[in-house]
């Protein structure tokens, strides 16, 4: 049987190697042997399955975010998830299946079964070093030049997305073909920042006291016409991942992989929770918390919230 499953944190790595194993097939008709399904259709599968290739040796079926192995997924019912794995484990021969996920919850009974039968690779985001290495390629690639401390600074602000980084990357490429010096200044001044490097940016102005740059940060946040609602969450999980890391400090210390966090973050984040103490952490936390409830009832604005909680610290 050839079933893989592919998923992760990085989108790009997740597309890229799937893409990559459908091109190893090199199918003659892919109008007719190559299937792609999501949630809507998942339900589809057997019955794709069951039709043969059509002068191809293979038929390859790409199951898309199907939230198959993933937990409070509500789209697909439990009795047609149930009917797909049993399937499975008897996968006609000519059938190449590759799911391909944004995040699987390894406790479900679902994952166990297909971890059973399926080649499963997880994909996390890069270390900085990383991406740094994959920026100074990418941009030769591309025709431009790009120091390797510059790449690092430009994966420490835009990262860890290799999909959103690609974009400033191609940006960059352009710029130092026309003979622009691409330096540190240059990558603050033409690079939109992500979602989580304005968080981190955040926190950062919120522990050194400093609530004009973290109030001029959050604009920052709702001009990029993200829901305000989502600010919250951002804010949220990062501030519980740093109060996560206070605690373990005080009870002996724990890594990324015991408090459950991708290396990239974790990395960035510790010196973060060092400029806090538990209590002022536990206390952020609880405006955020109260702030998130009085919203949804209407009873406080998100941005008059998220400003008051700035400035009380």
């Amino acid at each position: 049987m050839e079933i893989y499953l592919n998923y992760g944190e990085e989108n790009f790595l997740v597309e890229y190697n799937t893409k990559k194993k459908v091109d190893e097939y090199n199918l003659s008709n892919p109008s007719m042997n190559l299937v792609y399904l999501n949630d809507d259709n998942i339900d589809k599968l057997i019955q794709n399955c069951e039709q043969l290739p059509f002068f191809d040796e293979k038929k390859i079926i790409v199951a898309k975010n199907t939230g198959l192995f993933a937990s409070g997924n509500k789209k697909v019912s439990t009795d047609v998830v149930e009917k797909i794995l049993e399937y499975v484990e008897n996968l006609p021969d000519y059938i190449v299946l590759i799911f391909s996920e944004e995040s699987v919850d390894k406790r479900l009974t679902a994952y166990k079964k297909i971890s059973k039968i399926a080649k499963c690779t997880e994909y996390k985001y890069n270390s900085i070093v990383d991406l740094a290495n994959w920026i100074t390629k990418g941009m030769k690639t591309l025709g431009g030049k790009i120091e390797f401390d510059v790449a690092q600074s430009l994966a420490e602000s835009c990262g860890p997305s290799m999909t959103y980084l690609y974009t400033e990357i191609q940006k960059l490429a352009t710029l130092s073909k026309e003979g622009r010096e691409i330096n540190k200044e240059l990558v603050n001044s033409v690079c939109m920042k992500s979602e989580q490097g304005i968080i981190f940016d955040l926190t950062d102005a919120i522990g050194n006291r400093d609530s004009k740059k973290a109030l001029a940060l959050i604009n920052d946040f709702v001009l990029q016409k993200q829901p305000e609602q989502y600010l919250i969450v951002m804010i949220y999980k990062h501030i519980r991942n740093l109060y996560a890391i206070k605690v373990a400090q005080r009870e002996g210390g724990a890594g990324a992989e015991a408090l459950g966090m991708n290396p990239y973050v974790y990395k960035k984040a510790v010196p973060q929770a060092n400029k806090f103490t538990e209590q002022e952490l536990r206390k952020i936390l609880d405006k955020i918390i109260e702030l998130d409830e009085k919203s949804k009832i209407g009873e406080m604005n998100i941005r008059v919230g998220m400003d008051t909680i700035v400035a009380l610290i």
